[in-house]
């Protein structure tokens, strides 16, 4: 008996059935209607109207940031070749913009000029922040500079340098935006990663700094020195372990680990006390020499 009440239960009649039917597209025509009707009644191709317009304004569509076309934004390429060689040296700001770069981009290129900069082949061009590779692979084959300088331009480049070189250790900002490619950031990064050292025990240690390329690190080579008796030194004998991790070259565990040395020695007699860290090898001793002494 309660078997067949339950198989009841679970047929539905013909007419219950056909009345689920008409719930059910009556809901969907509810939700989904009304998104279709939107669809179609906005539906409208706006771009023989656009091109009207921009031609009763005197323009055309390939001066256009952005067009409109069937309803929707088609940006087009942002960057434009010269129509000839040009010179990136006598380039003016409109000439910039004229390529594709903002007012405020095409302003931080003549700043840069300003300084004191020159481009003297095709790749100082891409020391620019604002140069990016989309942009340089536009322009490169239109720009009226040598690939590389030879060995006799960059002899006769030199020349024209004063003949008193820069003390990089003692250079202010200022003097070192003559060097040719040096301008306010780059000079200030000089500056805040010697201070950082100590001073410059080699100019071979401008590598380390981030973005300063090969280029300019060659052009600062031309004009610069470094006296090592400028340096900076850390007293090993009363260096604390906070002072040791403010150098670059000091990991915090070999700081911390030179402090547990000397508190078991006593007092180091000589630098190379340091290498009776297991953290330590000539490697690493040969990069904190000149940086280091026992002296008082």
């Amino acid at each position: 008996m309660s078997n067949k009440w339950d198989a009841d239960w679970l047929v539905f009649s013909k007419k219950a059935r056909r009345g689920a039917y008409v719930f059910l597209v009556l809901f969907l025509l509810l939700v989904f209607g009304r998104r279709v009707w939107t669809e179609l009644s906005l539906k409208h191709d706006y771009s023989l109207e656009y091109t009207e317009l921009l031609q009763r304004e005197g323009l055309s569509l390939e001066n256009q940031g952005e067009i409109v076309l069937s309803g929707r934004k088609q940006k087009k390429l942002q960057f434009v070749a010269p129509d000839s060689l040009f010179d990136p040296n006598l380039y003016s700001q409109e000439d910039w913009m004229g390529i594709g770069l903002t007012q405020k981009q095409a302003a931080s290129i003549l700043k840069y000029k300003s300084s004191g900069a020159v481009f003297r082949v095709k790749s100082d061009i891409k020391k620019l922040f604002v140069i990016n590779d989309e942009l340089y692979q536009v322009i490169k084959d239109k720009i009226m500079l040598p690939d590389s300088l030879s060995k006799s331009e960059k002899k006769e480049l030199y020349k024209t340098f004063p003949k008193k070189p820069i003390q990089i250790n003692v250079a202010s900002e200022k003097q070192l935006q003559y060097i040719p490619g040096i301008g306010p950031f780059y000079a200030n990064k000089i500056i805040e990663y010697r201070n950082m050292l100590g001073g410059y025990h080699s100019l071979e240690q401008l590598s380390e700094i981030n973005r300063l390329s090969a280029d300019l690190i060659d052009s600062i080579n031309l004009r610069c020195v470094v006296d090592p008796e400028q340096i900076m030194q850390l007293n090993l004998n009363k260096v604390s372990s906070a002072e040791l991790q403010s150098h670059p070259y000091f990991r915090v565990t070999v700081a911390r680990d030179i402090i547990a040395l000397r508190d078991r020695l006593g007092k180091f007699k000589k630098e190379e006390d340091i290498l009776q860290s297991d953290l330590i090898d000539e490697q690493l001793f040969n990069r904190l020499r000149p940086y280091i002494t026992v002296m008082e």
